[in-house]
């Protein structure tokens, strides 16, 4: 003869709730959202000047440079513009595509149309709580 699924306490329930509690706290302390204060600084403005020389020159791609204004206007590398003025001192207009592709991957800049927002799933499908009987 089998046994049936014991009747499940009334303090599971309770359990279960502090679990979807926990759940939800730590989901929103991984989840916070990042504020910029932007601060124009001589860097970012040379930075600016180079890239739009770049974009006059034709040595890389359009779309390429405007992510990469965009970026320095928000503000949210600090060490983007200091790189990109370091890339147009050090080397010669061949090299300096292949240079700035690398700092697309080093900031892991991406165009938009290629870009996928990651998300976080929030709802539950199973709570992994212990009740003791």
């Amino acid at each position: 003869k089998e046994k049936g699924i014991l009747p499940i306490k009334d303090y599971h329930y309770d359990h279960v709730q502090k679990a979807i509690e926990f759940y939800e706290k730590e989901l929103k302390g991984i989840v916070k959202q990042v504020t910029t204060v932007k601060v124009k600084h001589k860097n970012d403005k040379q930075a600016l000047s180079i890239l739009n020389g770049f974009r006059k020159s034709n040595i890389i791609e359009y779309e390429l440079i405007e992510l990469f204004i965009k970026t320095i206007e928000l503000g949210k590398y600090q060490n983007l513009s200091k790189d990109i003025i370091t890339i147009s001192k050090k080397f010669k207009d061949f090299e300096k595509t292949k240079e700035i592709e690398k700092l697309q991957e080093k900031y892991s800049l991406v165009h938009q149309e290629t870009k996928q927002k990651q998300q976080i799933k929030t709802n539950i499908d199973i709570v992994l709580s212990e009740t003791f009987i």
